[in-house]
């Protein structure tokens, strides 16, 4: 029996009017609504240019061993940070023919090249008005929704766009670092954020569980920590870049943005009532997956709802998530509720009557894509003119 979309976006319209808590995890796929490049391009753009090939080639051949497929960037940085960790850095040790020295050179390229391509990504969306309001629009939305929880966003994605949205908005956001020359992480202002609620609640809260191309490594008195410097920080700064963490224990000084991001993760998804809606992520970090999964299993009055833009996606992983009713997956031609697996029902005479239609192309919901999520929340919430004024766009 077919699932009604007519029926299950109205209640995804009631849901998100009515709630009190509302957060969001946003994958790679957001940031390739915006023409970013996803991770396969990305390996493919620094594999052409960087001038390590032997180094690679011996990594990519494990890897690849290892996976049973294709290496990505980021299980090359990791196979790298695992060496750096057993040479300590020093090059009278080797392993795979790499010794330390040439791990911390060649994941300082690495890092600087993904620094290089995804800015200048950055700077073409950020002059392309129509790409920069989509999450201009979302912050707007987001923005004006009441607030009696905090507004929290956890995302994987290390480009910058987010934050330059909300300035460009002059609206308030914090993300766990203080200070004004140098900002630099700290710790109990995410571990203590419930505890010792001291901003305000109207803040959002922007936990990039990744990195970022804006962070870096910064030693002080022989121990590390993370600073944020912002957009184009990287010129004339030889620190290293803070993006991707390894899977393997760094010093604990330099992993305390990533463990207290996660932490942050599991206490937001285990505490109280709330949606929480996942875009652009494919399930492919069993890490996060574990997040997710546990705190459906602990807090039954989470309800996280998932936008996939490939059916593929839920197939990977359908024999896991029929077991949580309280997790719903949108596909493009079926969906995921109450742990049953059905094709879409589609009305199209009631869809567009309710102007659901926009939301289909060739009779498959769209709703994966992040440029859709966003027209959704935007044309559903009620002031659909006022926020669109918000970012200089017309309703019309």
């Amino acid at each position: 029996m077919a699932f009604s979309l007519n029926r299950e976006l109205d209640e995804l319209i009631n849901k998100l009017s009515t709630v009190k808590k509302i957060g969001f995890f946003f994958g790679a796929g957001s940031s390739m609504a915006l023409k970013m490049p996803g991770i396969i391009q990305l390996t493919e753009d620094i594999l052409k240019v960087i001038n390590s090939k032997n180094e690679i080639n011996e990594l990519l051949k494990q890897i690849n061993e290892e996976k049973g497929g294709s290496a990505t960037i980021e299980d090359i940085l990791n196979k790298i940070r695992v060496i750096r960790e057993l040479t300590r850095d020093k090059e009278e040790y080797n392993y795979l023919s790499i010794n330390g020295k040439m791990a911390k050179e060649l994941d300082e390229k690495i890092c600087n090249l993904i620094y290089d391509i995804l800015s200048a990504k950055e700077e073409e969306i950020i002059l392309d008005k129509d790409r920069f309001n989509i999450p201009k629009k979302f912050f707007v939305w987001y923005n004006n929704l009441g607030c009696e929880n905090t507004k929290e966003i956890f995302t994987a994605n290390y480009d910058l766009i987010f934050e330059r949205s909300m300035e460009s908005l002059s609206i308030p956001y914090f993300d766990g670092f203080v200070g004004a020359h140098r900002p630099f992480f700290f710790q109990e202002s995410v571990e203590d954020i419930k505890k010792n609620i001291t901003l305000p609640c109207e803040w959002i809260r922007l936990w990039k569980i990744h990195g970022s191309l804006g962070w870096f490594w910064e030693e002080v008195d022989n121990k590390f920590r993370v600073v944020r410097l912002g957009a184009k920080s990287k010129i004339d700064n030889n620190n290293e870049l803070v993006i991707y963490p390894s899977k393997e224990k760094y010093q604990s000084s330099r992993k305390q943005p990533f463990i207290s991001y996660f932490d942050r993760l599991k206490s937001y998804l285990s505490d109280g009532e709330g949606v929480f809606i996942v875009s652009g992520y494919s399930f492919m970090d069993e890490h996060i997956n574990d997040v997710f999964y546990e705190a459906l299993r602990k807090n039954p009055r989470m309800h996280i709802i998932v936008m996939f833009f490939h059916d593929d996606f839920l197939e990977k992983i359908q024999e896991k998530v029929v077991l949580y009713p309280n997790m719903t997956i949108y596909c493009p031609n079926k969906a995921c509720l109450g742990g049953k697996i059905e094709d879409w029902g589609i009305e199209i005479d009631k869809l567009k009557e309710n102007g659901y239609d926009k939301y289909l192309d060739n009779n498959q919901l769209k709703m994966g894509d992040f440029k859709v999520l966003v027209e959704f929340l935007i044309n559903n919430s009620g002031r659909k003119r006022e926020l669109l004024e918000e970012v200089g766009e017309s309703s019309e």
